[in-house]
């Protein structure tokens, strides 16, 4: 096995081995997510004033990015 070592570094001293590998490997999927909502979903499109308007303006980007997500594509079968 040719696995390159990888170090991870932590303030979460009370956490264990694993805990840290779980949330390290969550790391490419919100890349991925975060991108995809700043770049279709207007994640961050909007000037917001106040915590409620900001709350509501993530939980509705969230929404968009679930929709299209599950959204056929053009051209693709239904």
């Amino acid at each position: 096995m040719n696995d390159t070592p990888r170090f991870l570094v932590t303030d979460a001293l009370h956490w264990d081995v694993s805990r840290i590998a779980i949330t390290w490997s969550y790391r490419w999927p919100c890349e991925v997510f975060h991108e995809f909502t700043k770049g279709i979903c207007g994640l961050e499109s909007a000037q917001l004033r106040n915590e409620d308007a900001v709350k509501r303006h993530i939980a509705l980007s969230c929404l968009a990015q679930s929709l299209l997500q599950d959204a056929p594509v053009a051209g693709g079968n239904i």
